[in-house]
């Protein structure tokens, strides 16, 4: 029979240090012991492993690097049909321009020169829908055919994704991992 985990804690009661040792869990006996504690050893390795899985990007890409070699998907889409399936590469490879944005001198290809590559030269409006900054929600950014100029971009972030950034469009409001670039 194993003991149970003990802690030792330290006091001041009329100016001496006491010191004793207290008891994690009630001491219990045999197996009824080891039960416990493998369960409570299961629990903590299932939510380590959970966490650790928590790196890994789930919306239409592979798992990310921190160079940013991978290769990140994102789907153009026009009234709910597949147009193009655009990968960072396609982002690299197309002409590059280079402007000033929320504090960041950001490169990358612009929204049009992207959607052009795809087959679509002429839409209404279009919405991209991807995270924002901090991962922790979805957003969306919604954007007429006049305004997407020269000055909205798609650029690849450090973790490889592609981000779409905007002169026009406060930094918070950007969406650093695009998902699906829908026109109508």
């Amino acid at each position: 029979m194993f003991p149970p985990p003990t802690v030792m804690v330290g006091h001041l009661r009329r100016g001496c240090h006491r010191t004793r040792w207290l008891a994690l869990a009630p001491k219990i006996a045999g197996l009824e012991s080891l039960t416990r504690w493998g369960a409570l050893l299961i629990v903590a390795l299932t939510g380590m492993t959970f966490l650790s899985g928590c790196g890994t990007d789930s919306v239409g890409s592979q798992e990310v690097s921190a160079l940013g070699d991978n290769e990140e998907t994102f789907e153009v889409t026009r009234v709910g049909v597949v147009v193009d399936i655009v990968s960072t590469s396609d982002i690299r490879t197309l002409p590059q321009v280079t402007m000033d944005a929320g504090g960041q001198k950001l490169t990358g290809a612009t929204l049009r020169s992207v959607l052009v590559a795809s087959g679509v030269s002429e839409f209404e409006s279009l919405t991209v829908y991807g995270l924002r900054q901090g991962r922790l929600m979805s957003g969306e950014v919604v954007l007429t055919s006049a305004e997407v100029t020269d000055q909205v971009l798609l650029t690849v972030n450090r973790r490889g994704q592609p981000r779409f950034a905007s002169r026009d469009i406060p930094s918070e409001r950007w969406i650093v991992d695009v998902a699906r670039v829908a026109v109508e």
